[in-house]
């Protein structure tokens, strides 16, 4: 009888170290599993940092930023001289180009 008790005990022991071993290995796979979710969480926060720089980028030029001919800086389109250089711009179309063209 002290036999059965005791292969009974081992036999429960056995199912125990293999739920252990189980669980264990269970946890390192949660632990790497884990570690990949913030890999592509990290990756796909870089994405979207990109995609809105893009954004920005095209609103920028988009919104009627023009460059000075003289030094390059960006200048809102309708500013009468540059905060750079200080030179005037120069419209592309002048009214007086058009007055004459017409008449011609």
């Amino acid at each position: 009888m002290n036999l059965t008790v005791l292969s009974k005990e081992l036999c429960k022991l056995s199912t125990l170290r293999e739920i252990c071993m189980f669980i264990t290995h269970c946890e390192k796979l949660s632990a790497e599993l884990e570690s990949e979710r913030r890999s592509h969480a990290d990756e796909l926060r870089q994405i979207n940092q990109d995609i809105n720089h893009l954004e920005d980028t095209f609103k920028s030029l988009k919104n009627g930023n023009d460059k000075c001919q003289s030094c390059e800086q960006l200048i809102h389109r309708n500013a009468p001289i540059c905060p750079r250089c200080k030179a005037k711009s120069r419209s592309k179309y002048s009214k007086r180009l058009n007055i004459y063209d017409k008449c011609m």
